[in-house]
């Protein structure tokens, strides 16, 4: 099965960066336990400090689906309105060089 990168970036909403990382870095712990995960990594912009990208490296696409339907993944969908704007999410695949 071909490796699934997820990319996904948030501005986050003045005044709640902190809360945001704080929830993105518990997601990040519990994600990286998963199976299937390879790489859940959290990175801020260098030049806009309110703006997350998320960068998951995953096995497989049945390891991503299978991360979408847990508690830790649902508590971002359920707190993302109020810390972020809509955010930018890309499924990559790698292309053949």
């Amino acid at each position: 099965m071909a490796e699934v990168v997820v990319v996904a970036v948030a501005k986050c909403k003045d005044g709640e960066a902190e809360r945001m990382r704080a929830v993105m870095s518990e997601v990040a712990a519990a994600s990286n336990e998963e199976e299937g995960c390879l790489s859940y990594v959290i990175h801020g912009d260098k030049n806009e400090p309110n703006r997350l990208v998320v960068v998951e490296r995953w096995a497989s696409q049945e390891a991503l689906d299978n991360h979408f339907t847990l508690p830790h993944t649902q508590k971002v969908g359920e707190n993302i309105d109020a810390l972020a704007e809509p955010p930018q999410i890309y499924f990559c695949e790698e292309l053949p060089a």
